[in-house]
């Protein structure tokens, strides 16, 4: 476990120069998550590579609709050991109209499992009203960097760049891990919908901006 002093963390702005780096450290965090290993079917051979090949697209799609994406930067180390995905509710990001991202999921994970899994991401953003708000659709700290507060340094400067754009008037985030519901609402979210989507529980979370509190 890598153990840095809190001030050699930094929080900077990725480019799509760093897809290969942000795709590493979304993988190894989002095999655990159930909602991956339910939809991608994870009993099955090739999760890894399912896992993978989802990464890579909703990470591509993310950059070519100009989303945001911060990382926390270990600075003695360089290395980027947390990453979020930040982009406006109303930017389309179907990921089923990428063809060749389809065909591989057909052929290893099957036509139904592909479907429930498109299905699934687009319920997700139908659920949140269709107004100016943010959505951070994927965030994740490097397993070796956990417990170091990092997860808080890098949704406080979510909050922080969300804050300065007048128009924004809050974040959605959604999660089907229940260990991960008391961090968020330390944070400022409150639950703002169960969605049920066979047999996945995935929770709709929302933190208003402040302006929009008072």
């Amino acid at each position: 476990m890598y153990v840095t002093p809190n001030n050699n963390f930094e929080i900077v702005r990725l480019n799509h120069s760093m897809k290969r780096r942000i795709y590493t450290l979304l993988y190894h965090s989002y095999m655990d998550e159930p909602s991956f290993q339910y939809l991608l079917d994870s009993n099955k051979f090739g999760y890894e590579q399912r896992v993978r090949a989802t990464i890579r697209e909703l990470v591509n799609i993310h950059f070519k609709k100009e989303g945001v994406v911060l990382g926390v930067l270990d600075k003695v180390n360089d290395v980027i050991c947390g990453v979020a995905l930040l982009i406006d509710n109303k930017v389309d990001l179907d990921i089923s109209s990428n063809l060749i991202w389809r065909l591989k999921m057909y052929l290893t994970t099957g036509f139904k499992a592909t479907h429930n899994f498109i299905d699934f991401q687009n319920r997700i953003r139908r659920v949140i009203p269709n107004e100016h708000y943010k959505v951070i659709t994927l965030l994740s700290i490097d397993n070796h960097y956990r417990y170091q507060g990092l997860g808080s340094k890098l949704i406080q400067s979510i909050h922080d760049y969300c804050e300065s754009d007048t128009d924004c008037m809050g974040i959605y985030l959604d999660s089907s891990n229940p260990k991960y519901e008391h961090f968020y609402q330390n944070m400022g979210y409150k639950l703002f919908k169960k969605n049920r989507f066979l047999s996945l529980d995935e929770s709709v979370y929302l933190r208003l901006n402040q302006a929009d509190l008072s």
